[in-house]
């Protein structure tokens, strides 16, 4: 009988959400459709600081002061002045520890200080894209390479090299380290890391190609038998464009079994597709490359991703994406990896509104959530969110998702509704609304607009939400509060103060 009641609650749900895609409207996706939030969300502070930067592109200063009021309160300071021959970036944390990031970019080529590189696919540094090789310091709470950087070109020639000597925490076992971690911590014991990288490639009509030499060493073995301290990876990386097509593909050579990740993306119209496969054969990852498989950061496995979309009519849009990733070889492994994605999108002048739809194997989970049991085969998603502008002023809007986990839905399922009212004049606007989650022994993590980019939600609450913000010219503020009605009645304030010039 309860399984029959399990069964029934799952399909209600269903239904449900179907439903209120027809009466409701809703926000952006969030993330591309191939992605899995508790998979990627360390990686979502650095992505915040690094809009920021970008969004003070062209001006002369700019400054942001933050302060989160919370259990442990802490603060940001985020800072930026540009000349016609140096530009400063740099951001300050202000907490039980104090962190900093900053950097002084000389004439667009030689970098000092923190800095992030995005060359290639991601087997080796960050994945390439249009807006530049060297990046803006992370979130002051993350490492990078610290040292410096110099970016030349000459013609149709680029180059680039990067000596980068960093202090980072890491947890010991015997005198070997066993966890290095993203954010820096005060309390575990150090290991100096040394980078030392160039990589060279020429630009053509078409796309371009090129290659890279990595060098990276710790002073200190690790426990893993799968992790050396001392790494060395030549590359090859190339792009290419033709027309309505575009290729890129990048190999990294560690010991004697190459690693290898292509793509190709396609645009024709109201259609669009993308194909990446990425084979890891004996691969270990670089401090400060992308995560080189969506589902899993074990190597000696192959994955393949597929992301179709298109645009029915203007305002109406389905995407569909699903990966799977298998042990080398063994097209039939039982402990094969899969994760399908359906989203629908729909908008209008006034309203917009998306339907997301994930299926995930628990293993993908449970290696960054140990509440999630290996022998139970599947994780469903259920994400709705929405906005309606009801007059020239006033909006609605929701967010809901529904976590159901089959077989135990009544211990590990979980449910969150955010739905609410805002008002906007001018450079002022204001929202107020409440939300409720229902979360019983697994963390639910959702995206957020704080520093870190993301929230994670405890147990039962309900809680009323209140936000506002007033633009100027030269500035904004922003004031955010939160306070639980249920159980210890937490209270958590956000202030944002930014100027620029």
């Amino acid at each position: 009988m309860l399984s029959h009641w399990t069964t029934l609650g799952k399909w209600t749900c269903f239904v449900l959400a179907c439903l209120s895609i027809c009466i409701l409207a809703a926000a952006p996706f969030e993330g591309e459709p191939g992605s899995i939030i508790e998979l990627n969300y360390e990686d979502l502070a650095d992505e915040e600081i690094s809009g920021l930067y970008q969004s003070w592109k062209g001006l002369e200063s700019a400054i942001q002061v933050d302060y989160y009021y919370r259990d442990k309160p802490y603060g940001n300071t985020v800072l930026h002045l540009q000349t016609d021959h140096i530009n400063l970036r740099g951001a300050y944390q202000f907490a039980d520890q104090k962190t900093a990031n900053l950097q002084v970019v000389v004439h667009d080529r030689l970098t000092i200080g923190n800095y992030r590189l995005a060359l290639g696919e991601g087997l080796i540094f960050s994945r390439g894209n249009k807006s530049g090789v060297l990046k803006s310091p992370p979130h002051p709470k993350n490492y990078s390479p610290q040292g410096i950087a110099l970016d030349v070109g000459l013609s149709n020639w680029r180059a680039m090299g990067i000596i980068s000597h960093t202090k980072r925490a890491v947890r010991l076992s015997e005198g070997k380290i066993s966890y290095l971690p993203k954010a820096k911590q005060d309390y575990l014991s150090t290991s100096l890391e040394n980078i030392y990288a160039v990589a060279l490639w020429r630009n053509w009509n078409f796309g371009h190609t090129g290659m890279i030499y990595y060098h990276q060493r710790y002073d200190k073995g690790f426990v893993s038998a799968d992790q050396d301290s001392l790494l060395q990876i030549v590359g090859l990386f190339a792009q290419a464009n033709f027309g309505i097509h575009r290729l890129s593909m990048e190999t990294a050579i560690q010991s004697t079994q190459p690693s290898l990740r292509a793509e190709w993306n396609m645009h024709a119209g109201k259609f669009r597709q993308k194909w990446r496969f990425t084979h890891l054969g004996k691969y270990q990852r670089p401090a400060y490359a992308s995560k080189a498989a969506l589902l899993t950061s074990i190597d000696q496995r192959d994955e393949i991703m597929a992301e179709l979309s298109y645009l029915f009519r203007p305002g109406l849009e389905m995407n569909l994406a699903t990966v799977q990733n298998k042990r080398l070889g063994d097209l039939t492994d039982s402990s094969g990896l899969s994760h399908n994605n359906l989203q629908i999108r729909a908008w209008n002048t006034d309203s917009k509104i998306s339907l997301n739809l994930k299926i995930i194997d628990r293993e993908v989970l449970a290696a960054v959530d140990s509440s999630y049991v290996h022998s139970i085969p599947l994780h469903y998603r259920v994400i709705l969110s929405g906005a309606h502008d009801i007059s020239e002023n006033w909006w609605l809007d929701f967010a809901a998702r529904y976590h159901y986990q089959e077989k135990q839905a009544s211990l590990s399922s979980g449910s969150f509704w955010r739905q609410g009212i805002g008002y906007r004049y001018a450079g002022f606007d204001a929202w107020v609304g409440i939300s409720i989650f229902n979360n019983t022994n697994y963390r639910m993590i959702i995206l957020d607009d704080s520093d870190e980019g993301y929230e994670t939600l405890g147990t039962n609450s309900l809680r009323l939400e209140l936000k506002t913000s007033l633009k100027h010219k030269y500035g904004r503020f922003t004031l955010r509060g939160r306070q639980d009605l249920k159980k210890d009645m937490n209270t958590t304030i956000d202030l944002s103060i930014s100027m620029a010039l």
